[in-house]
């Protein structure tokens, strides 16, 4: 049995506690539980959101919003009914890596590949979905268990072996090699009563952790220590920290300048200056789904800045900040820091242009398969890129609210809709929006940021993108 495979039941941390303020100052570990942590950077979003429904009841942003209106969509929306699993249960691009994990969070329990018969084409993928630009079907189905000779010998997963980690309780991850702790040892003194405690973390600790980060600035404190921290004003801050500050009447963009964009009326709330919810065809849904296929660290790639309830920004600052030479292998902290999407996922059509890890050629054979996975520096091959037409079946139209729960369009589910919130007509707007690239960005990034997606898209003033 492998070491992915027997999967460890628990690590062992040392923590710091202030007992006064009942609060970790931080926890000292081995690369064992670090590399764990590394690994919240290339688990699917929708494995983030599935992994942690139990967790605690907080939601993360709109996601959960958005996973179980996938989770309760009737197939017949889908283009293929196998859809439905590819969205809820996707691979990480990383799971050559993530198997020798100690304790792996993104275990599909597949390593199936297809690809084209025609082997000039030279196009792999996770799933059986899509053709090839030949216009073949990838239908050749490779089937690789851990042990093949086709998964690289890999030595270690993220770290090298003799690294260990401080983590505070904010997040921040630093190598206690480094000189960096001993800015935190400093401050110290202004704590009272201060404790070490010996702990042993399980699965279940390790996904709280992880929900936590995204919901919390207090992540450690919260997990290990009683009673946790109230956080019922949570969701009364979430419009002062959303992306932006409202700047109501909406502008509509204009749609003939040749780049790829999307329609959608919106129905707002006038007096309030909030998105009641939007009106929107299968392009716009198909977009919403890829985002559950997106690694959670492609966002805090993209947003170095962004502002969020959550502090998992602060590990992947902290993996960036790391000395690749002292404690990285080779090409795999690239992989942590700028994760890519699972081979065969990328549609075409959408307006985030995120990259496909990369499969260069391969012999007749295919040995050197999953070899060629760890080039992830290099752009795809758009003209070996595989054609997908999205995954969800048109022409349709969908009611999407402002936390992103989709359900189709219905005169009986608005009426109901506008029913229960109680808006006056007199109040309600509606106005026709284009969402285009930039837009596009914004949704992603609120989507975790906001419970209120639509509104900080398409209703808060307009500034750069990167600077979130």
């Amino acid at each position: 049995m492998t070491m992915g495979e027997s999967s460890a039941q628990s690590f062992c941390l040392k923590i710091l506690v202030a007992k006064d303020e009942n609060k970790v100052i931080m926890a000292e570990s081995d690369k064992e539980f670090i590399e764990v942590l590394f690994s919240f950077m290339v688990m699917p979003i929708a494995s983030a959101v599935r992994c942690t429904r139990n967790c605690v009841s907080e939601e993360i942003g709109c996601l959960d919003n958005l996973y179980e209106s996938i989770e309760n969509l009737d197939i017949n929306f889908l283009q293929d009914k196998s859809f439905q699993d590819v969205l809820l249960n996707p691979r990480s691009a990383a799971e050559i890596y993530c198997k020798n994990l100690e304790m792996n969070l993104t275990e599909s329990g597949c390593y199936d590949f297809y690809v084209c018969h025609n082997k000039e084409c030279k196009v792999i993928s996770c799933y059986k979905i899509g053709k090839c630009r030949c216009g073949k079907a990838l239908t050749q189905r490779l089937e690789i268990t851990p042990c093949s000779r086709f998964f690289p010998e890999v030595k270690g997963v993220f770290l090298k072996s003799t690294a260990r980690f401080i983590i505070t309780d904010d997040f921040k991850v630093m190598p206690v090699a480094t000189m960096a702790d001993l800015t935190l040892l400093s401050e110290l003194g202004k704590y009272g009563k201060v404790e070490e405690r010996t702990i042993k973390i399980g699965r279940n600790e390790v996904l709280n952790l992880l929900k936590r980060s995204l919901i919390s600035k207090m992540p450690l404190s919260e997990t290990f220590l009683e009673p946790s921290i109230d956080k019922s004003n949570i969701e009364l801050l979430d419009m002062k920290h959303g992306p932006d500050g409202m700047d109501p009447p909406l502008k509509v963009m204009d749609f003939w300048d040749g780049k790829p964009k999307i329609c959608l009326k919106l129905i707002f709330d006038k007096v309030k200056g909030i998105v009641l919810y939007a009106v929107a065809e299968e392009d716009f849904v198909n977009m919403l789904c890829t985002f559950l296929t997106f690694p959670l660290g492609y966002i805090f790639n993209q947003f170095p800045l962004l502002s969020f309830e959550g502090c998992m920004g602060n590990l992947h600052k902290s993996i960036e900040g790391t000395d690749i030479n002292m404690f990285f292998h080779e090409e795999r902290k690239e992989m942590l820091v700028n994760p890519k999407l699972t081979p065969g996922l990328a549609y075409p059509i959408n307006l985030i242009g995120i990259e496909e890890a990369t499969i260069p050629s391969q012999s007749s054979t295919f040995s050197p398969l999953l070899d060629a996975m760890i080039l992830w520096s290099k752009p795809i091959n758009c003209e070996n890129q595989k054609v997908f037409g999205g995954f969800i079946k048109g022409p349709a139209t969908f009611l999407v609210m402002d936390n992103l729960e989709v359900k189709p369009l219905s005169p009986i589910s608005v009426k109901l809709l506008v029913d229960r919130l109680m808006v006056p007509l007199s109040d309600i707007g509606e106005q026709e929006v284009i969402l285009d690239e930039k837009k596009a960005m914004r949704l992603l990034a609120a989507s975790l940021a906001s419970n209120h997606a639509l509104t900080s898209t398409f209703l808060h003033k307009e500034r750069n993108v990167d600077n979130w």
